[in-house]
């Protein structure tokens, strides 16, 4: 068995400390062009970098004396293509779907990790974007954890 049963597991209690940060680094990469840019988000407010909305409500990143990591919890919403200049007059059921096609539609809603991008990444066909760094801050109050599947062998032996 990979977990025998009536063994006592002895697990230590764990400190979980993180450091809340003021800013996120981002890059975004256009894969039509090739270039990409580095830009800076302030915690709770949204940026837009070609026609992307990226919306920043809160970061993480690891102690100094821990590896390197930084998280963040983003909210990205494509906000469409511009309307393009119609030639031809086209039939009114067919303007309406155009309208809902080049309209915003949410990419990614959640936590991204920087260590991490093709696990948490913002899929779109042309942008690339990924999470560099959660930037400033100070620390948040430690969590302590502990193990609650003990097991203790006097109660298994007592049935």
């Amino acid at each position: 068995l990979l977990f025998p049963q009536g063994q006592t597991q002895q697990v230590a209690n764990t400190k979980i400390e993180e450091l809340s940060g003021t800013s996120v680094l981002m890059l975004g990469t256009d894969r039509s062009t090739g270039q990409s840019l580095k830009f800076r988000i302030p915690v709770g407010s949204a940026v837009k970098y070609q026609n992307i909305n990226i919306a920043v409500s809160a970061c993480y990143k690891s102690r100094p004396d821990a590896l390197p990591e930084s998280w963040a919890y983003v909210d990205v919403v494509d906000m469409g293509e511009p309307p393009l200049p119609q030639v031809a007059v086209l039939a009114q059921r067919n303007r309406a779907k155009m309208r809902e096609a080049e309209g915003p539609y949410r990419l990614r809603k959640g936590w991204i990790i920087a260590s991490s991008p093709y696990v948490t990444a913002i899929d779109h066909p042309i942008y690339n974007i990924s999470l560099l760094a959660c930037e400033g801050g100070q620390t948040v109050a430690p969590v302590t954890t502990t193990d609650s599947t003990k097991t203790d062998n006097k109660d298994q032996n007592k049935g």
